[in-house]
């Protein structure tokens, strides 16, 4: 049965929102990307195709508004009997129930009521019985936080006044003796690995296709959809010419981003992340510092993820930096390494990590973006 839903709201629509979908049924977090309020859901339509239940996360982005919305899977009802004369009996309809639970949120009007009001709406096959469309409306009502006034009076100062006597006193001349202390400059020790990240606008495609032609290579970059060949030898070749592009050095591309990848866990990064060895800290893309839509490929040395994959790379790009569910990197990219010599980044052997074909990360720059070692597997 194809279902679908619609999230709507009483105080957003019109307005974005980030929507990241959970299913019940799989732990890894779908980014529906940014929608328009009021929006029609088919989870049928995801490849592959999944179901209607699950949790859905809903940022609004104009007034970072975030809700939860929990869909449950319904316990299934028993098949009726038929009866002697075999008349044929309708297929019970499962009608999803909708738990929406919601953080207070600053609104704009002086008394808001902020909801999600989620219509689940199946759809039958020709071979079913018509199933009526459910309408199910929730409302959640913000606590308002009082503010306390806390008053002071003033305390009056008494004026002391006093005669003081003077009594001359006589100091004798001393000269001291100079001691050097010596000053001591604290050293720090460099991270042994690093992670660069490569973004690649999309009002650049036609100047890194055209470089990439000319180098004799079939991979043209990102953002003209394509990707490199899954040959080893050719895969080599293919991204040696893309890092090797002048675009990273001469200003006409973004410049490649360089993130340290801790070797041990314990603590947080300096945006409140937990620190996992051999997944890269947390990194910043501050709003409005790419100007168009790009696409976000990680290359990692292989020893920076202990000779492991990084499978899962977390990333937010409505400006939440905690706030990261991990997304899959592809592994028809990450499967083969490149040895590069030198220039653009340390020479080395790398891996590439990527969501293409998925766009996933081929994002806008509205807001801050923010991107963090998720996972890595041996």
């Amino acid at each position: 049965m194809s279902q679908t839903i619609i999230i709507n709201s009483v105080n957003y629509d019109g307005e974005q929102a980030n929507v990241l979908f959970t299913p019940d049924n799989d732990p890894t977090a779908i980014n529906l990307g940014t929608v328009i309020l009021p929006y029609t859901f088919n989870p049928g339509l995801l490849t592959p195709p999944r179901e209607v239940y699950g949790t859905y996360s809903i940022l609004t982005i104009e007034d970072q508004c975030f809700n939860l919305l929990n869909v449950p899977r319904p316990a299934p009802s028993p098949t009726p009997t038929k009866t002697p004369t075999r008349t044929p009996t309708p297929t019970p309809s499962i009608t999803p129930t909708v738990t929406p639970t919601s953080f207070p949120c600053i609104t704009r009007t002086p008394t808001p009521t902020p909801g999600l009001s989620p219509t689940p709406t199946p759809t039958s096959t020709p071979s079913e019985s018509p199933t009526p469309t459910p309408s199910i409306t929730s409302t959640v009502t913000p606590t308002p936080t009082v503010t306390p006034t806390i008053g002071t009076s003033p305390t009056p100062t008494p004026t002391i006044t006093s005669t003081p006597t003077v009594t001359p006193t006589v100091t004798p001349t001393i000269t001291p003796t100079a001691t050097v202390t010596p000053t001591i400059t604290p050293t720090s020790t460099p991270f042994s690995y690093q992670a660069y990240l490569f973004i690649e606008p999309e009002s650049g495609d036609t100047a890194i296709g055209q470089y990439m032609y000319d180098s004799g290579s079939n991979f043209f970059g990102f953002t003209n959809l394509s990707l490199p060949s899954t040959n080893s030898t050719q895969f080599n070749i293919d991204m040696n010419t893309y890092v090797s592009y002048s675009g990273w050095s001469n200003g006409s591309f973004p410049t490649v981003i360089s993130q340290n990848i801790p070797t041990t866990s314990g603590g947080f990064d300096s945006f409140g992340n937990p620190i996992v060895a051999y997944n890269f800290f947390t990194t910043r893309i501050s709003s409005g510092t790419i100007g168009s839509t790009a696409w976000y490929t990680w290359i990692i040395p292989v020893d920076g993820t202990n000779f492991g994959i990084q499978t899962e790379i977390g990333m937010n790009s409505v400006g939440v930096p905690n706030l990261l569910p991990g997304y899959l990197t592809s592994s028809s990219v990450y499967s083969n390494t490149f040895t590069y010599s030198g220039g653009v980044i340390p020479a080395g052997t790398y891996r590439v990590y990527t969501t293409a074909p998925n766009e996933i990360f081929r994002l806008t720059n509205t807001y801050d973006i923010y991107f963090k070692g998720n996972d890595v597997q041996p």
